[in-house]
């Protein structure tokens, strides 16, 4: 069994949890054949129905957003369509379980803030405060965009207060706290 996360297209449907056994159970979590997509920033593989990459529809917001944020890829990739599963990455012919962080930031993590830097080295919280790390990383696309400053997520826990300055660069996950 593989630990992954569900994100339905549908935005009214919340990304869960799922113990995925084989290809047969990631397929049904799609609905159809598998299409890989590397993304380095979170150290996952996303998998989606590969036909639907073909007709555009129903685009995942939720899913799309994350690859553009986390990828290293410049021209940050095409929409991802349909429900996709979420899986660590592949590094020697394995499968393992996601991370402590993507699970927190994507199932239990309720509040983002986006920071910026000028140098790196300093970060500064931004206003902008989503509820979704799907949205916080719309924004801090935009924010980034034409832009010198380095654009990152921070993760709030639900007793922590967000003044802290703990933070993550931008091309790797949010953290918690």
């Amino acid at each position: 069994m593989v630990r992954s996360i569900v994100i339905p297209h549908n935005v009214d449907d919340r990304p869960y949890l799922a113990d995925l056994a084989n290809l047969g159970e990631f397929q049904e979590a799609v609905g159809g054949w598998l299409e890989p997509i590397e993304v380095e920033g979170l150290d996952v593989t996303v998998y989606v129905n590969e036909a639907l990459q073909r007709e555009l529809t129903p685009v995942n917001a939720r899913a799309t957003a994350l690859r553009w944020f986390f990828s290293n890829r410049p021209d940050r990739g095409h929409f991802m369509v349909g429900d996709v599963v979420l899986t660590a990455r592949d590094h020697d012919d394995t499968v393992a379980d996601l991370s402590e962080e993507v699970v927190f930031g994507l199932i239990y993590c309720h509040q983002f803030v986006v920071m910026v830097s000028s140098d790196g080295e300093n970060w500064y919280e931004t206003p902008a405060c989503f509820g979704t790390v799907f949205e916080a990383a719309l924004w801090a696309l935009v924010m980034s965009m034409g832009s010198e400053l380095s654009v990152t997520i921070r993760g709030i826990g639900p007793d922590e207060d967000q003044s802290d300055s703990t933070v993550q660069q931008g091309d790797r996950p949010w953290q918690e706290g």
